[in-house]
Order: structure tokens, then sequence, then C-alpha cells
């Protein structure tokens, strides 16, 4: 196999490598996104969970501030019972200013019960809003998911016939030249793009300058050159051989 094709194979596979890896990189995210779509509606959740639980601490709140209010009309209505049956003007009187503290004590507890209440009121609306929210992720997390899962499936699909095609692709390369194919792996592997064409007169991979000798002897094509600042493998960008 000539220079010429040797080449035109590794930018073939490297075509193929850089698809592969580009569809890879795909399908390793989708589960991460999946996940952040997952904690939002999990956040969501939490969020409606928490003023659930707010709720349901006023409503006790809000309870034992009635059970007060009974308490102090109770104690009211006994002391009233009392206050006729004392038998000096001192304990009409302590009874009577017991009767004003229970009174203050009535207004009070009765003034927090309203707000309490006015508080739960306030809440719940919240909690309406927050369940609405809910149900609109619980709907775009499972979209979400099924077109990823779409994605996902026809990726592998694509993935299947590219590494197919790869396979090939290196047996074609390996024939002509095992030692080419390992280089250009091993290059790969540190650089991601192996072969990379000449272009205004300089690597097109680091773009070092490239001495006028050198690009005419790649241009000539007799022999592999690499790239003396990356061990990029080199050709020739002119249009006639552009990838």
């Amino acid at each position: 196999m000539s220079v010429s094709k040797q080449l035109k194979a590794l930018v073939q596979l490297q075509k193929v490598d850089k698809e592969i890896d580009r569809l890879e990189e795909l399908n390793e995210k989708i589960p991460n996104q999946i996940g952040e779509e997952e904690k939002r509606l999990a956040d969501l959740e939490e969020e409606l969970e928490e003023l659930k639980q707010q709720r349901l601490e006023l409503m006790k709140k809000r309870d034992s501030r009635e059970v007060d209010v009974k308490g102090f009309e109770e104690k009211v209505e006994d002391k009233k019972a009392k206050k006729f049956s004392v038998n000096s003007q001192q304990e009409f009187n302590s009874i009577n200013q017991e009767i004003i503290n229970l009174n203050q004590k009535i207004e009070t507890a009765s003034e927090e019960y309203l707000v309490l209440d006015e508080e739960i009121d306030r809440v719940q609306d919240e909690i309406r809003e927050q369940t609405v929210l809910v149900q609109e992720a619980e709907g775009e997390v499972e979209k979400f998911k099924a077109e990823r899962q779409k994605q996902l499936e026809k990726n592998e699909e694509k993935l299947e016939k590219l590494r197919e095609k790869r396979k090939s692709a290196r047996e074609k390369v390996k024939e002509a030249d095992e030692d080419l194919l390992n280089k250009y792996d091993r290059v790969r592997k540190k650089r991601q793009q192996a072969v990379v064409p000449i272009t205004e007169h300089a690597c097109g991979g680091c773009y070092s300058r490239i001495p006028a000798q050198r690009i005419n002897e790649v241009r000539e094509m007799n022999k592999i050159y690499t790239c003396e600042s990356c061990s990029r493998i080199l050709y020739w960008g002119g249009k006639d051989d552009q990838e």
C-alpha cells in the first residue's frame, strides 16, 4: 500500500475513532443528566415535605392555643362561681383580679390562634403551589428519561456499526504497516487527534511551524512524517488531499 493510501486509511480510521469517542462521551453524560433531573425533582419533593411538616407544626400550636383558651374559659367560669361564696371583700377582689388575668390570657391565646390559623392558610397555599411544581416536574423528568433512553439506544446502535467499521479500518492499516498503527495508537492516547494536516505552513495539531523542506517531503508522500513538536502524524493539507 502506498504512503498516500496509508495516510488516507489512517485519516479514515481517525474519523471513525473520533465519532466513537463523541458518542461514547454523550452516553457517559446521559446518566449524569438523568441524575441531575431526578435530583431537581427530589429537591422539589423535599421542599413539599418541609412545607407539610411546617403546616403540621403550626396546626399543633394552633390546637394547643385552642385548648388553652378553653381551659382559661373554664377557669373563668369556676372563678365566677366562687366569687359569690367568699366571706370577705379581699377574697372577692382577689378572685376578680384572677378573672381579669385569665381574660387577658384568653385574649392573648385567641390572638395567637388567629395568627397561627392565618399562617396555616398561607402555608397551605404554598403546599398547593409546590404540589403543582412537583407534578409538573414528575412529568418532565419522565419525559426527559424516556428521551435520553431513546438517545442512548440510538447511540448504541450507531456505535455497534462504528466499532465494526473501526475494526475493519484498523485491519487495513495493520496489514499495510503495523508499526504505523502502533504509532497512531500511542499518539492518540496523548493527543486524541493523531493524524493532522499541514495548514498555513504549520502542524494542524499544535500549530508549530513546519520547515519548507519538510512540507515538500510530506507533499511527496514517499514516507510517513511526524511533527517534531507533538509527534502527530502529518499529511499535506492542500485542497486535493484534504480529509
